[in-house]
């Protein structure tokens, strides 16, 4: 976990006004390695309870706070939700201490161009003229700075931006579509690049000489990110969509990169996915798979933001899958599905990738090479697609071991022990919403395998078996394996035997992650889930009372009332878990509807990674999965399994002893 604490110079800039308890703990904290106290704790309960609510507050009390308690939940979200590291920010003025504005952008640089400009300001103001001057420079390319800010960062800096720095901002207006702003900086760049942006911005305004200022420019198209962008915005714009997959499918290679990945990213998915529809599969591939140029060679995408990383993957997936199903070119699409693997965090991300390379080079007939990427999956065995290739290579799914809970580094034993987190879940036993809050943000926060053991047994202690399930979670998010018996809970009763067991328990840690008392935005309750009227129909059924309070207090209640609903719905489908699966979550009406028009998952003729694949909701395809990979690690936990033979996830897709 990040180190808690508040240099001495920030305690030391704010020590003139009244500075709140909590930032003084810290401090305290990481000097003695104790653990805080109630008194500590209770405060630092308190300020987040108030900052949380408060849209408005003041960047001091924000900024301290957010330094001092960075792992708590809603102080910081890398997708640029709501936070209070943000409202500390949009905060910032002229009255704000340099030394703690510098403090709270140590470690997480601004969101906003507003934050980059107090930075620079705080930079300046401390004798740190080359830091400001960079920071300068980062607020001058953003486009949200806003136009006080524009003014104050000119006047202060101006004199030291080069034309370059002035082609940025032009750049950064003209991707966020501001012609009117980028004009103005227009004659500041250099003169190499005023005919480019001029003929962009002609483009973007829908000047009647706007084709002809393109035509002027027109080969520099397949160089420059930011005028083929606009080119294809303009063509979108007036419905001309073959002139738009025409554009997009040549062949470019960008010395001018995009200056905003995400929406160049966007714009080929668009034109991508409209190819496809189409039909014309050798243009959306064309489209799909030129997603290098958009960084410099050997960038690691792992340092992308979210939003980035999401459409490359998209587009790698695009390519290879029609590469693989369309154009029989099995080797171009091992190439884009190796690169889908290397685009994301997650080992989710990556374990599908390598096992549609195996795939793909198996169809090519390279065997050896197929087997190398399925090895490479197999290394996840607690994920769907590395048990497929588990399978491929005719191995078990092996037994999740219990936690080396005796190999824990002392220091990290002592160091956990002394944090915050754990000790603010324990307080708020009596507050169970803002205990899970808790919950999450400790998994979150946990980095190295030694944490996560720590934060795990310290799970049973506290009597939350979903962070057990969480903290597995978030190592296999960030790309980390963490496969062990501790993080997957069993039922103390209400499971039915047999095969239902490991569904049950799958659909349990995909559901609610073993929280008993947790309500979905869907009003459904506990353990699997149940909406009250599901749960009282099902009890009908079962010729038991109806009792809503126990479908969050009575675990072995909800999981009876689930697994019998979850079995109707396995027979209302002949046994079928994937069909089974998708009604469960999307209903049966949806699940009858992608049989038509993707075929019948219980026909041999189909096949079922890619039916499931197919399910057109992101939600449900990816439930799916997870159950199903849930329920074949704990077939490993079954004690019914040894009934059925050999572990493989092939039972539970439909088609035993047949790897997908």
């Amino acid at each position: 976990m990040r180190t808690i604490a508040i240099l001495g110079a920030v305690c030391l800039a704010v020590s003139g006004a009244a500075i709140s308890q909590f930032e003084n703990v810290a401090a305290t904290q990481a000097a003695t390695g104790q653990a805080p106290s109630v008194a500590t704790i209770d405060a630092a309960i308190r300020d987040w309870r108030a900052l949380k609510d408060n849209r408005n507050p003041d960047f001091r009390t924000a900024a301290v706070f957010s330094v001092t308690y960075p792992d708590f939940p809603r102080v910081y979200s890398e997708r640029g939700f709501d936070s209070i590291r943000l409202r500390a920010e949009s905060a910032l003025d002229g009255s704000a201490p340099p030394a703690l504005v510098a403090e709270f952008f140590r470690t997480r640089p601004p969101q906003t161009g507003h934050g980059w400009a107090w930075l620079a300001i705080s930079y300046q103001q401390l004798g740190r003229g080359a830091e400001a001057l960079s920071a300068a420079r980062s607020a001058w390319a953003n486009a949200s700075l806003p136009a006080d800010e524009e003014r104050l960062i000119y006047q202060r800096f101006g004199s030291q931006f080069t034309r370059a720095d002035h082609d940025a901002r032009v750049d950064a207006l003209l991707w966020d579509r501001e012609p009117s702003s980028a004009l103005r900086w227009l004659e500041s760049g250099t003169p190499a690049r005023r005919q480019i942006d001029g003929a962009r911005i002609a483009l973007q305004r829908g000047d009647q000489d706007a084709e002809q200022r393109y035509d002027a420019v027109r080969t520099l198209a397949l160089s420059d990110a930011g005028l083929m962008m606009d080119r294809a915005r303009y063509l979108r714009a007036r419905n001309d969509d073959a002139g738009l997959r025409a554009l997009l499918a040549q062949t470019h290679d960008f010395t001018t990169r995009p200056g905003d990945p995400g929406r160049w990213y966007e714009m080929l998915l668009i034109g991508a996915n409209g190819a496809a529809e189409r039909g014309d599969h050798a243009a959306a591939f064309n489209i799909a798979r030129q997603l290098d140029d958009a960084f410099p060679a050997g960038e690691d995408l792992t340092l992308q933001p979210y939003e980035v990383r999401d459409h490359y993957t998209s587009l790698a997936w695009l390519a290879g899958q029609t590469a693989l199903t369309r154009l029989n070119r099995p080797v171009d699409a091992a190439s884009m599905f190796d690169r889908y693997a290397n685009g994301g965090r997650s080992l989710q991300v990556a374990s599908k990738g390598y096992y549609w390379a195996g795939r793909a080079l198996e169809v090519a007939g390279n065997g050896e090479g197929a087997r190398g990427y399925w090895a490479r999956a197999a290394e996840m065995p607690e994920l769907f697609y590395g048990q497929l290739a588990l399978e491929r290579l005719g191995r078990e799914i092996p037994v999740p071991q219990p936690m080396p809970i005796s190999e824990v580094n002392p220091q990290v034993r002592a160091a956990f022990n002394a944090s915050v987190l754990p000790a603010v879940i324990s307080r708020l036993a009596n507050s169970r919403s803002e205990q899970t809050d808790f919950v999450r943000a400790l998994s979150a926060a946990v980095d190295s395998r030694d944490e996560r053991i720590m934060a795990t047994q310290f799970a049973s202690r506290v009597g939350r078996p979903d962070l057990a399930v969480w903290v597995a979670r978030g190592a296999r998010n960030s790309g980390n394996a963490f496969y062990y018996r501790e993080a997957f809970p069993v039922h103390a009763s209400g499971a039915p035997g047999g095969e239902l067991w490991s569904l049950a328990h799958g659909i349990t840690r995909q559901e609610s992650s073993f929280d008993q008392y947790v309500r979905s935005p869907a009003d459904a309750y506990g353990m699997m889930q149940l909406l009250p009227g599901t749960a009282r129909d099902q009890a009908r059924r079962e010729g038991i009372g109806y009792d809503f309070g126990r479908l969050t207090s009575d675990p072995a209640y909800n999981v009876r009332l689930g697994s019998s609903y979850f079995a109707l719905r396995l027979r209302q489908w002949d046994g079928n878990v994937p069909l089974a699966l998708a009604s469960y979550n999307a209903g049966y009406g949806r699940a009858r509807q992608w049989i038509g028009r993707y075929g019948d998952p219980r026909s041999s003729s189909t096949d079922t990674i890619m039916w499931i694949e197919s399910i057109p909701f992101s939600e449900t395809r990816s439930y799916v999965q997870r159950v199903i990979e849930n329920a074949a690690v704990y077939d490993r936990l079954n004690p019914y399994v040894p009934a059925y033979g050999a572990v493989h996830v092939s039972r539970h897709i439909g088609k035993p002893g047949r790897p997908g």
